[in-house]
């Protein structure tokens, strides 16, 4: 009888544990906490329309939030503060959709709360079983604070690799860009995935404290890759099959007993990347960088690659045996999109990282977005309405065709020129003309669904009629100002 209460008193504790209540300092913390509302009028691939996520402060008039809440297209931002209920107009001013962060600059400083206090970064990792508080706009709700616990601190997930800690907490759609909160009232993870049944993923402190230091300070933050991307693996697992990694894992659980035997394995390499180049293939393992046993610390190999002046030397173990090389990091800090043409109800666009990811492709302009109504619907798939599957298609343009010439499309500069021809021909047509027609070559990257509910495959070459008429609305460019985050717009063809 004494055995039993004594498990039903732990019991007792432990579900006691998982309900202590915020102390009023971490309480605090919320007021630093603001709901985004994102207006996007034009998107490359994204939605339109509305939406919603949260944000959280950390000085100089900088909200550090997710890059899929800043997105990438032609958007406005509003920051709405629980704390006086005051709104107040941002911009963005880096997003980095590798790591899935973004910093957003409030456009007039003076008119922040005047009690806002930004929060600390902290020093100190997330540990497994550590409790941790979110403050956000959990299933649109702004202020709603959830608490749990941490349950994994080495996990991998999406099309990029970031070093994630995986928390087991109930959030929902709107908590993305929320603060995880520690004990000491600091910000030790940025939110930015949950699956709304118990579990949540955030982006470890440091990859935020890098950025924000950056921005900080007046600079442009490095971001340089290698390009691959890898996964956790055992060790143990690993081992059976690579006979040089026994003889150097040896004193691992020792030396590294937070990695939980786990070991950093290539999952896939881009195409054209410094990583390909230097030989790199899926399944190989990455075991030292500049001399410094990697282990399971994703981090370490990120920060090496990016604060590198050169090249990077890798010890890398495969079935050949163990082999170093030396790869010269590329400079991502550039491939984001800055230009966007609307033409015909369609949205142009040059292939960024993502893209590269869902595709394959290193260069070209891509079509992902058609409005309904459109006469782009004749590209073979439903893009906005019907009962095709929800598919976000990715149709690489090659060529258009205009009263017997056959104008190549490799860049943004090609497609301009082309759409200016046609825009140009219809305003010098009488008005009683209300339309010309030309013709589309491209390549589907992707399984489409066509008018008849039969699969297109992947890399069909296709052409489609269009037609462009008056009542459409002109045809423009959007250019993006990094450093100012504002879009400018030109009409095309005159």
């Amino acid at each position: 009888m004494y055995k039993l209460l004594r498990i039903l008193l732990s019991c007792l504790a432990v579900c006691c544990v998982s309900y202590v209540v915020a102390s009023p300092k971490i309480f605090s913390t919320r007021n630093s906490v603001v709901n985004v509302k994102v207006y996007t009028t034009t998107s490359p691939y994204g939605g339109v329309g509305e939406s919603k996520g949260t944000a959280f402060y950390l000085g100089n008039g900088l909200f550090c939030t997710n890059s899929h809440i800043v997105g990438n297209g032609v958007s406005t931002y509003d920051l709405m503060f629980e704390l006086d209920g005051a709104i107040v107009e941002a911009v963005p001013v880096w997003s980095d959709p590798h790591l899935d962060i973004a910093f957003l600059r409030v456009v007039n400083k003076n008119e922040l709360p005047k009690k806002l206090e930004p929060l600390k970064i902290s020093d100190k990792p997330l540990k497994k079983g550590e409790q941790v508080f979110v403050f956000g706009s959990s299933g649109g709700k702004a202020g709603s604070l959830h608490q749990g616990f941490v349950s994994d601190i080495n996990y991998l997930v999406g099309h990029f690799s970031e070093h994630s800690t995986v928390l087991s907490i109930n959030t929902h759609s709107g908590a993305s860009g929320s603060p995880v909160i520690n004990a000491d009232s600091e910000v030790a993870g940025l939110l930015f995935a949950g699956n709304g049944s118990g579990s949540a993923f955030a982006i470890m402190a440091p990859y935020i404290r890098d950025v924000y230091n950056s921005l900080a300070k007046g600079q442009t933050p490095k971001r340089q890759d290698l390009g691959v991307v890898v996964r956790f693996e055992s060790l143990d697992e690993i081992k059976k099959y690579l006979p040089k990694l026994r003889e150097l894992s040896k004193d691992y659980s020792k030396n590294y007993p937070g990695a939980q035997k786990k070991i950093i394995v290539v999952r896939n390499v881009w195409d054209k990347s410094p990583a390909q180049a230097a030989g790199l293939k899926a399944n190989d393992v990455l075991w030292e960088i500049d001399g410094q046993v990697i282990a399971n610390d994703y981090y370490k190999l990120h920060r090496a690659v990016n604060e590198a002046k050169g090249p990077v030397k890798l010890k890398v173990i495969n079935e050949k045996g163990i082999n170093e090389v030396s790869i010269t990091p590329k400079d991502l800090s550039n491939e984001r999109i800055t230009q966007l043409v609307e033409f015909g109800g369609s949205t142009f666009y040059r292939i960024d990282p993502f893209v590269k990811s869902v595709t394959g492709l290193d260069d070209g302009v891509m079509c992902s977005r058609i409005s309904a109504g459109s006469f782009y619907n004749k590209f073979y798939f439903f893009s906005m309405e019907g009962n095709a599957p929800d598919t976000t298609p990715y149709l690489l343009i090659e060529g258009i065709e205009f009263r017997g010439e056959l104008m190549k499309i490799k860049t943004i500069d090609d497609l301009v020129k082309a759409i200016g021809k046609i825009h140009t021909a219809l305003q010098k047509e009488p008005k009683t003309v209300n339309k010309v027609n030309f013709r589309v070559f491209y390549v589907t990257m992707g399984p489409i669904v066509v008018f008849d509910y039969k699969l297109n495959s992947s890399h069909s070459q296709l052409c489609a009629l269009i037609e462009y008429t008056r009542s459409q609305r002109p045809p423009r460019i959007s250019k993006l100002d990094v450093k100012q985050g504002v879009w400018q717009h030109e009409n095309l063809g005159g």
